[in-house]
């Protein structure tokens, strides 16, 4: 069984059914650290290596209008903690996912971050066409291409 870090956590079986635009459930702040004295320092989310997003269904998803629903994921960086505002979309997205190829282990994103992100990150999930009946999302950021996360 791998080890998760739940600060690299963007979600977990995060339903994504309705149509719609959501944020990921969680922000990711990649700054805050504390030293081995417990004093705050600005930690570099990339020391030793690259950062790689990674995200994987792991509902399969379903749709009473196959043809018509998809789904959109965009990354968001940002200066402030305010989910709704000061976010800018990076060039990571990917978009026009059916519920055919959404199956359970699908692996929606695994991308290497730019070395030089800001301080927040988000995801921002987009439902467009029809509903999803099922289908459920985790996303999180590792420190190697194969991701860590077992479905």
């Amino acid at each position: 069984m791998a080890l998760m870090d739940g600060e690299l956590l963007f979600c977990d079986d995060q339903a994504l059914t309705d149509t719609g635009t959501s944020n990921s459930t969680n922000l990711i702040d990649t700054t805050i650290g504390e030293d081995v004295w417990g004093a705050s320092r600005a930690k570099d989310p990339g020391e030793g290596g690259d950062i790689w997003l990674h995200a994987r269904v792991t509902t399969a998803f379903a749709s009473d209008s196959p043809a018509t629903a998809s789904f959109q994921v965009d990354v968001y960086e940002g200066d402030a903690a305010t989910p709704n505002t000061g976010f800018t979309a990076t060039t990571h997205s990917v978009s026009g996912l059916k519920a055919a190829s959404l199956t359970e282990g699908y692996s929606v994103f695994r991308v290497p971050l730019a070395a030089e992100v800001k301080r927040y990150l988000k995801l921002l999930f987009t439902v467009s066409g029809a509903a999803f009946t099922a289908g459920k999302i985790t996303a999180w950021l590792s420190a190697d291409g194969a991701g860590s996360k077992s479905t």
